[in-house]
C-alpha cells in the first residue's frame, strides 16, 4: 500500500482558486507578494510542517507543488525548512491548468506497482493528527470490501478543530464537518490515473462510496485573512475559545502544534 499526500504551496495555477485573476502574471503578483508569502510560511511552518514531520507512521510520501517562478528567496526557504523531512518531495512546475498539473504531479510520485494507493490533500495552513497516516492505513486494511462498489472509495475523518491563529495565540473550536479537505483521503486500485485533486472534495460522495469516521479529532483547519476558501464566503461560525493549559498540551501532543511558535510567527507579520 502506498500513501501519498499533495500540498499546493502558492502554485500559480490556471484555475483552482476562489480568487481568480485574468492573467498568470496577475496571479503570480498576488501569490508572490511578500506580505502573502510571509503569512503562508507562518502557517506552513507552525501547522502543516510540524504535523507532517512527526507522523507516527513514517511510510508515506508528501509532495509539495510549487511554481518554477516562485521567488528564489521563498524557494530557498521552503527547501531549507523541509530538508530534514524525508517524506517531502518538492515538485516544481510552470503555471498550467490546476487539475491537469496536480494529477501529473501526484502520478509522478505514485508507485504504480502498489496494489492500493491512498491519496490525501492538505492545504499549506492546515494540519493532521500525528497518527493520521497510521489510522488511515489501518482503516483501509479493514475496509477493502468497499472496492466491491468500484475501483475507488473515500475515507473522511470528519472530526477535528477549526482554529484562528493570531498574535495572542490560538482560538479553537471542536467541529464535525463532512468532506473538509484535511484528513480526507481517496483509496485507489492500480491503474486508476485520476487523483484526489481531480474531484471537488465536497462532491466526493457523488463519485464513490465515502466512509465517515468521527472517533478521533483528526485535523486542524485554520481560518485567517488569507484563506482562499473564504473568498466570496463568510467564515464559518463556531464557538471558538482560547487554548488553556490542557488544550495547549493536547495540540502539542496530538498535532505537534506549539502555541508559543504560533504567537511568535504571527507577531512577526
Amino acid at each position: 500500500m502506498q500513501i501519498l499526500g499533495i500540498c499546493r504551496f502558492s502554485y500559480p495555477a490556471v484555475g483552482g482558486f476562489q480568487n481568480e485573476h485574468n492573467t498568470v502574471e496577475a496571479r503570480c503578483n498576488y501569490l508572490y507578494s511578500q506580505e502573502r508569502l510571509n503569512m503562508r510560511f507562518s502557517a506552513f511552518e507552525t501547522f502543516t510542517l510540524p504535523s507532517i514531520r512527526s507522523q507516527s507512521d513514517p511510510n508515506f510520501t508528501f509532495a509539495i507543488l510549487i511554481g518554477d517562478s516562485l521567488p528564489r528567496h521563498a524557494k530557498d526557504r521552503l527547501y531549507e525548512v523541509t530538508a530534514n523531512v524525508p517524506q517531502i518531495k518538492i515538485v516544481e512546475r510552470p503555471s498550467g491548468p490546476y487539475r491537469q498539473v496536480a494529477q501529473e504531479v501526484v502520478n509522478s510520485v505514485r508507485n504504480w506497482e502498489a496494489p492500493i494507493c491512498a491519496q490525501f490533500r492538505l492545504d499549506d495552513d492546515d494540519a493532521v493528527h500525528l497518527d493520521f497516516i497510521a489510522e488511515l492505513r489501518q482503516v483501509i486494511t479493514h475496509n477493502q470490501e468497499l472496492f466491491r462498489y468500484g475501483r475507488r472509495f473515500a475515507i473522511d475523518f470528519c472530526s477535528g478543530y477549526a482554529v484562528i491563529p493570531g498574535r495572542k495565540g490560538i482560538k479553537a473550536a471542536v467541529v464535525k464537518q463532512k468532506l473538509w479537505t484535511p484528513a480526507l483521503a481517496i483509496v485507489l486500485r492500480p491503474k486508476v490515473e485520476r487523483s484526489i485533486l481531480n474531484y471537488g472534495h465536497h462532491r466526493l460522495h457523488e463519485f464513490m462510496p465515502v466512509l465517515s469516521l468521527s472517533h478521533l479529532n483528526m485535523f486542524v483547519r485554520s481560518f485567517h485573512g488569507d484563506n482562499d476558501s473564504l473568498v466570496n464566503r463568510r467564515q464559518p461560525s463556531f464557538e471558538y475559545a482560547a487554548l488553556d493549559e490542557g488544550s495547549r498540551n493536547y495540540f502539542k501532543q496530538n498535532f505537534n502544534i506549539d502555541e508559543t511558535a504560533v504567537k511568535a510567527a504571527w507577531s512577526a507579520l
